[in-house]
């Protein structure tokens, strides 16, 4: 039997590679003799970093810059052995994970550090840059990291305005002059954790970020007039999918950095070759911390479950929080970690224990299934040598 193993990160618990890990440990206690191949994956969100580094090579950084309240912070980033690439990841500078649940004021913070980790790769040569936008706890449309790199945000008198939303309610234009010449030559690829279009990402992610049902008009009002700029300086963003990533910054970075943006989880499927992997594969698991709707806006497990569905392998869906609302076509079923009434702090201790036990757990019934009925009587051991967790 050939096991693919294709999980995302579980936020705030582990790395998609130790994911991967534990998931493992459980196959192969299930069934020992099974082929198990390894694909840890991202979309752009927490833990792209580590991914893409397994994935490309490249030799961690490690740089001081601020987070989305202007404070010091070490934020990593990788840049290859040849130093032309660099990978970076927004959440480590500009991530909601840098804020404690009474910082959250999308009004008050922006995306700085992430121009910041920009401007450092561009200082040690780098010519491309392959940023992951997901997992922000932040919504400027990438005004602080435009800011960072030479851009200034004015008034209609001319004044210079803070680059947070709060600063940019009189916004009357986006001044270039100043852009850090080096962008003109550098590849960016920003790789965007969801499809969200730049009108919808306030209704949808703004109250994770803290954002009060009474800021949500200054925030919406706040994007519609980057994209309003960003029409003039003739690279509409508006209404379209992808560009409200990342608090809308994927938007930002593509009208006034000369960014690209393309689909996080469907570019890291291809880089780590998922669909060669699935070939002749019985059974592929997947999975990340918490699933619910917005996991399926062409997020990673909706990316695993449609490259399995074309290469019709069953898939099986793992997740710290499960929704009853994650129906998806290819999926055969959904498991939940938790075992019961616990603390968040507790549940995440016991995560990669729990994956393990049920990774042993999934890959045992699916062996099941495929026994005859007569074996399946003459060994009943197997299908109840432990339970579920």
């Amino acid at each position: 039997m050939k096991v693919v193993l294709a999980p995302n990160s579980f936020r705030d618990a582990l790395m998609a590679p130790q994911v991967a890990a534990a998931m493992a440990a459980g196959v192969r206690r299930g069934a020992p003799r099974a082929d198990v191949v390894s694909v840890p994956l991202a979309d752009g969100g927490d833990g792209t970093l580590e991914v893409l580094m397994k994935l490309l090579g490249g030799r961690l950084q490690r740089t001081t810059v601020v987070d989305p309240r202007r404070r010091p912070v070490e934020a990593r980033w990788a840049l290859s052995d040849d130093g032309t690439t660099a990978i970076l990841e927004m959440a480590e500078a500009s991530g909601l994970r840098r804020l404690a649940p009474e910082d959250r004021d999308p009004l008050q913070v922006d995306t700085g550090g992430t121009g910041e980790l920009i401007r450092a790769a561009l200082d040690q040569g780098a010519r491309k840059i392959v940023l992951g936008a997901g997992g922000s706890g932040t919504i400027d449309g990438g005004a602080g990291a435009l800011a960072a790199l030479g851009a200034v945000f004015r008034d209609a008198a001319g004044n210079a305005l803070p680059p947070h939303p709060a600063g940019l309610d009189e916004l009357a234009a986006i001044d270039l002059a100043d852009l850090d010449p080096r962008l003109a030559e550098t590849e960016i690829t920003v790789l965007a954790d969801v499809s969200t279009q730049v009108e919808r990402h306030v209704a949808v992610y703004g109250p994770q970020k803290g954002a009060r049902p009474e800021d949500h008009s200054a925030l919406e009002a706040n994007l519609l007039r980057l994209a309003e700029l960003a029409e003039h300086h003739g690279h509409p963003i508006a209404d379209r999918p992808w560009y409200g990533a990342a608090g809308c910054m994927a938007g930002g970075l593509a009208a006034f950095a000369g960014a690209r943006v393309l689909a996080g989880g469907k570019e890291v499927a291809r880089l780590g070759k998922l669909d060669e992997h699935l070939r002749g594969a019985d059974l592929v698991l997947s999975g990340e911390g918490r699933m619910d709707a917005s996991s399926f806006e062409d997020k990673l497990p909706s990316v695993v479950a449609g490259l399995a569905q074309r290469a019709g392998v069953p898939l099986a869906l793992v997740a710290g929080h499960l929704s009853h609302e994650t129906a998806l076509s290819g999926v055969v079923a959904s498991f939940a970690l938790s075992a019961g009434p616990e603390s968040l702090e507790q549940a995440l201790a016991r995560t990669g224990e729990r994956l393990e036990q049920v990774s042993e757990q999934i890959v045992r019934l699916f062996a099941a299934a495929r026994l005859p009925a007569a074996e399946a009587a003459i060994h009943p051991a197997r299908l109840s040598r432990r339970s579920a967790p």
